[in-house]
């Protein structure tokens, strides 16, 4: 008796362990097969050797002749319970919707017979479902190849091997995939009138609908591409044609038709210039040129396919076959809009029924229950950040995204300026920081400091290469102003595969000025590209983002220079005072000329009135009325002032950079809470910011009377007072905290931003009031 129950609690405790290890012990595994009696035996045999077994194995034949319903009532699947549906025409959707219907359990797991799970697949792809808020879980798939053609096509095509995996944007195959049916329920299961891509618009709709998901990248099921060109083609046009009949995929087909259009024009010229001239050498080499272009954007994965295989062979195997399959995709799209103009009742109404719209457009990131910020790598050419320039806004934003990263997962790659003189140097925010020596002890040395520049850049490169060895890179955020910190950013992206994120504090080549024709040709160059090939591209304002949008650069979002977290309070305003003292704090700039002299004579005419520029020596200003003094300095002499100065130029050759730009003086202004009195041209972007948030006032016109006026205004004490509250409300909305926290989501999101996120700043809420309370004030 003693003997039956130690064996008897024995068995109990084992089988507890078992249902600790296994999370989630029941799990249904559903698959659909056609016709694949010997894939079905291999990937049975994997699921049946799991560390952990599912409680079920659902099989749907959609009408198979091959002997598969003999061999799935004659296999042993021993302890699991093994069913098999019957479902003679069904397609995928169909049969994965049947199994799912039919399921004894709340969660399912989905392989395809062509796949080999690892012996860890289900328990990993089970295992986030601990957490009662997971409702999807994502697997992910390796290549298994017995040829070169299959190794370079599965690498061409698979996700995660030559780009690390976005795990916000993922769209798991139903090659390897879990979810709960409460979830499936939700989307309206698989959609049956698609037969291909039914997976990709499954996932999109589950991500649509907020379910919360996890990516297991542990969970591997092994996957062998098509043998054969033919059976490439036929794949590849089959998944363009699904992806086309739920409206997707139009960018890049219309990208590669242009491309191919394009050549084809060149070669019909050249071909005819060489009948003119009885001579092959144009021909050859423009048919030599064409090739080069055409091969251009496949060059990148082409060359990260030879550097992991090692084989020469592969880099033109990878760039024949990359065209082979983009015109198989073309091929697919056309029959795919095809499908949708002659069958609309199938594709566009079905869809809209599933989908809401008639096409698959702004799909939402998944929903994490834990956000995972990505390995990011921030190039910067000024850290620490230098005081009295725009590079002081990195200082604001990145102190707080330190404080914020728990897991550190920002580090920074910039210049070692211990041997350079600057001024004012901020203490930069605690994140790792990896340094390249500058070779110089300053940076105006003229063609030197550009042969330092361009070795800098490449010496970065390299250094980011190495850590990203150690330290896999997931996202590359690029930091302008400095160009040659875009170009090592562009760089680095392209050549580690990963994506780019431009932070623009300024305009970059409006702004370039220089007498060398190559010069302008190489930055024009770099600045398009970088632009084109980033993720997304933050921008302080508005203007900005319009300026942009002119130039067909869409991926954009503002992001403004926002203040640090120590505020101040409204200091109180001296009504007594008989003088009003004007400040400008920071440099003044030649193109701004006309603004700063319309402003010295607006002053030298009335009494009572002091204006003083806390700048360098710079033979605009007066030498009486301008001196340079430490950074804290600086903030005492603007706690002591009554009004704070910021003028930008009418007459100037940088109209655009003038339109857009944000100073960041105005970020030290509105932490002081001082009235702003801006004199700048009408419509720019300061000119709507003063006027939107009530700071100040706007004087958007050079004459000195306009502008005399405007200071006889901001003698009025309750005037100043009223700015001075609106200057610290917006100094609030500009917090770093909120800021830096919208700016990580930013990057562990990726790319899309909300279209409907609101302007900055937003007129339709601070506008009003200000409003109101100027005209009450006289103004």
């Amino acid at each position: 008796m003693r003997l039956l129950v130690t064996l008897g609690l024995t068995f109990m405790v084992m089988a507890s362990k078992d249902n600790k290890k296994a999370g989630h012990q029941r799990v249904t595994v559903v698959m659909t097969v056609l016709n694949e009696v010997d894939a079905l035996k291999q990937v049975l045999d994997g699921l049946l050797g799991q560390t952990v077994l599912p409680q079920e194995i659902l099989v749907v034949d959609g009408g198979s002749t091959d002997g598969t319903i003999e061999f799935l009532k004659s296999f042993d699947a021993g302890e699991v319970c093994l069913r098999c549906v019957q479902a003679p025409g069904a397609n995928i959707s169909e049969g994965r919707n049947l199994g799912i219907r039919q399921a004894g359990n709340e969660i399912i797991a989905c392989i395809d017979a062509g796949s080999i799970p690892d012996q860890n697949w289900l328990e990993e792809i089970s295992r986030p479902f601990e957490n009662p808020e997971i409702s999807v879980v994502g697997g992910w798939y390796r290549v298994e190849s017995y040829t070169r053609l299959e190794r370079v096509v599965g690498l061409l095509t698979m996700p995660g091997h030559l780009k690390p995996i976005d795990p916000y944007r993922f769209n798991p195959s139903a090659r390897s995939v879990a979810f709960r049916v409460s979830a499936w329920k939700r989307a309206g299961g698989f959609p049956e009138w698609l037969y291909t891509a039914e997976d990709t618009l499954f996932d999109c709709k589950l991500r649509k609908n907020g379910e919360h998901f996890a990516f297991a990248q542990d969970a591997i099921v092994r996957w062998r591409p098509r043998t054969s060109l033919p059976r490439v083609w036929k794949q590849f046009r089959n998944y363009a044609r699904g992806e086309a009949r739920i409206g997707r995929g139009a960018e890049t087909s219309r990208f590669w038709l242009r491309r191919y259009s394009g050549g084809l024009v060149v070669m019909a010229v050249l071909l005819a210039l060489s009948l003119l001239t009885a001579g092959a050498l144009p021909a050859v080499c423009g048919l030599l040129g064409i090739s080069l272009i055409l091969s251009f954007p496949l060059h990148d994965q082409a060359a990260r396919i030879y550097k992991k295989s090692l084989s020469c062979l592969d880099y033109p195997l990878a760039i024949l076959l990359g065209h082979w399959i983009t015109l198989s995709r073309i091929r697919g799209r056309m029959m795919g809009c095809e499908d949708r103009k002659s069958q609309p009742e199938v594709f566009v109404d079905s869809l809209r029924r599933y989908w809401g719209s008639d096409s698959v457009v702004h799909v939402p990131p998944w929903t994490m229950a834990t956000m995972q910020v990505p390995n990011t790598l921030v190039v910067s050419w000024h850290w620490a950040p230098v005081s009295r320039a725009s590079t002081n806004v990195l200082n604001n934003l990145f102190q707080q995204v330190a404080a914020d990263d728990e897991s550190i997962a920002v580090r920074v790659l910039t210049r070692d300026m211990e041997k350079c003189k600057n001024s004012d140097p901020l203490t930069p925010p605690v994140l790792a920081t990896f340094r390249v020596s500058w070779p110089l002890d300053n940076e105006n040395d003229g063609w030197r400091t550009w042969l330092a520049s361009a070795w800098t850049a490449v010496r970065i490169v390299f250094k980011a290469k190495q850590l990203h060895q150690d330290w896999p890179l997931r996202r590359l955020v690029a930091v302008y102003p400095h160009r040659f910190s875009l170009l090592s950013g562009y760089v680095i992206s392209r050549m580690l595969g990963v994506p780019l994120v431009l932070y623009m504090h300024d305009l970059f080549i409006e702004s370039y000025c220089t007498g060398s024709w190559i010069k302008r040709k190489f930055w024009s160059a770099v600045d398009r590209r970088a632009l084109e090939s980033a993720q997304l591209v933050c921008v302080p304002t508005r203007e900005f983002v319009e300026h942009y949008q002119n130039r067909n650069i869409r991926r954009t979002w503002v992001l403004p220079h926002c203040c640090p977290d120590s505020g101040t309070s409204v200091i109180a305003v001296n009504s007594s005072k008989r003088s009003l003292k004007l400040l400008y704090a920071g440099n003044v700039y030649q193109a701004h000329a006309d603004a700063v002299i319309a402003l010295n004579k607006a002053v030298d005419s009335m009494c009572g009135v002091d204006l003083e520029f806390l700048s360098n020596r710079n033979g605009i200003t007066p030498v009486e009325r301008t001196r340079w003094v430490s950074q804290d300095e600086s903030r005492l002499e603007m706690k002591k002032a009554d009004v704070l100065v910021v003028a930008l130029g009418n007459d100037t050759p940088y109209p655009k950079e003038i339109n857009c730009c944000f100073p960041s003086k105005i970020v030290d202004y509105l932490r002081m809470g001082k009235p702003i009195l801006a004199v700048v041209p009408s419509g720019c972007f300061v000119d709507r910011f003063i006027r939107a948030t009530g700071c100040g006032i706007a004087v958007t016109s050079p004459e000195e009377n306009t502008i005399a006026e405007a200071v006889e205004k901001l003698r009025d004490a309750e005037t100043r007072t009223a700015m001075s509250r609106h200057a610290l409300e917006q100094f609030q909305a500009l917090d770093s905290r909120r800021w830096s926290k919208l700016f990580v989501e930013r990057l562990t999101l990726g790319t899309p931003v909300d279209p409907e996120s609101p302007p900055f700043p937003d007129e339709s809420t601070c506008k009003e009031i200000p409003e109101r309370e100027l005209q009450a004030a006289g103004i």
